[in-house]
């Protein structure tokens, strides 16, 4: 799932469907390390259009031998339409994340 929008309205979306998180709940800030959840569970990507190539690729090859066990959300404050265009934003990841996409409303 891509939550795009707002960050204010994307982290008050996220406060509510953290309940129905499946347990464990891994999360990724930028700025820290890029860590997987061992044994299915949640990962939630915020702002993941600040992901390094090499974390994308990183996260691509996770992504190919996690076998759908993890429910993985991503959070951007923009569309990451114009990063792909220009080439700073993997293909196939953003394909890859986005099943379901969901475009908050400012404010």
């Amino acid at each position: 799932m891509l939550l795009v929008g707002a960050v204010s309205a994307t982290e008050a979306l996220l406060l509510q469907l953290e309940p129905s998180f499946a347990d464990p709940l891994t999360l990724w800030q930028p700025g820290s390390e890029l860590a997987f959840p061992s044994a299915g569970g949640t990962l939630l990507l915020r702002r993941v259009s600040a992901l390094t190539a090499a974390q994308q690729s990183t996260l691509l090859a996770w992504l190919d031998r996690d076998q759908r066990r993890t429910q993985v959300i991503s959070t951007a404050p923009e569309s990451l339409l114009p990063l792909l265009e220009r080439g700073l934003f993997s293909d196939v990841l953003y394909y890859r994340l986005n099943p379901l996409y969901v475009e908050l409303p400012e404010g």
